[in-house]
């Protein structure tokens, strides 16, 4: 495991550097499995929330695709991402065996691309060092029916969350998601489908406003264009089949 280094001023973060080390080893990424021990296809991991959409769909501007359920999540600097690398490089791999296009989207990047030249970052709670993604999940089958979004759900008592000031830039929780490709003309790329979130810590909300917007945050993050069976499925059913805790 890599070792965490906390900037707890850059993080915005009401946490210090023994706590960013708990988390990241209480809450290492794990692959989940059902109780004869065979893989779920989902796997959990530790972040932090920024620009949610979790309770209606969102859809950047100029983006191809449907709206959808999304939200960027930001790892603690040297929290172990190996796991991940490896599921989003074996689905890759599922799709293209001789290898992704040039334009295949990259799932895991630097937070280090969010600051100027300066040093100074222009995004809230983001650190140098470490990584972050975007997870989504689709909100329309392909009859352009709605669906729901994905569970979400307080770890400290498996109660589904319906009061929307719970999630916001800024919370800590495990996020539930599955591997998926998804290949449109002119993007492509290997990305986690969000099946739940289990909201663990509240910290200090992250405005992110007067910088920068929600698109613009996301940009060169595009949400891919999926169908209803990936992408956020709902591949295990219950919450507990999803916490796996």
């Amino acid at each position: 495991m890599a070792t965490v280094i906390w900037n707890q001023e850059e993080a915005s973060s009401n946490f210090d550097a023994n706590w960013a080390a708990m988390a990241a080893q209480r809450y290492a990424a794990t692959e989940l499995r059902t109780a004869t021990g065979d893989p779920t296809g989902n796997v959990r991991f530790f972040g932090r929330m920024m620009f949610p959409h979790l309770f209606e769909p969102h859809k950047m501007e100029g983006a191809q695709g449907k709206p959808s359920y999304s939200t960027m999540v930001a790892f603690i600097p040297g929290y172990d991402l190996t796991l991940l690398a490896n599921m989003l490089k074996a689905k890759q791999a599922e799709k293209w065996p001789k290898g992704a296009p040039a334009h295949h989207k990259v799932a895991l990047r630097k937070q280090d691309e969010k600051f100027d030249e300066s040093g100074q970052s222009r995004l809230a709670g983001m650190q140098r060092g470490g990584y972050f993604t975007t997870v989504s999940s689709t909100a329309f089958d392909k009859n352009n029916n709605p669906l729901p979004g994905p569970k979400l759900v307080r770890m400290v008592d498996k109660q589904i969350i319906t009061d929307r000031t719970e999630i916001y830039p800024g919370c800590w929780g495990l996020f539930v998601c599955n591997p998926y490709n998804f290949d449109a003309p002119a993007n492509c790329g290997t990305k986690f489908g969000l099946q739940m979130f289990i909201k663990v810590f509240d910290d200090k909300p992250l405005g992110g406003g007067g910088r920068v917007t929600t698109d613009q945050a996301l940009q060169d993050l595009d949400i891919g264009d999926f169908d209803a069976a990936e992408g956020g499925a709902n591949v295990a059913s219950t919450v507990d089949d999803l916490m796996g805790v």
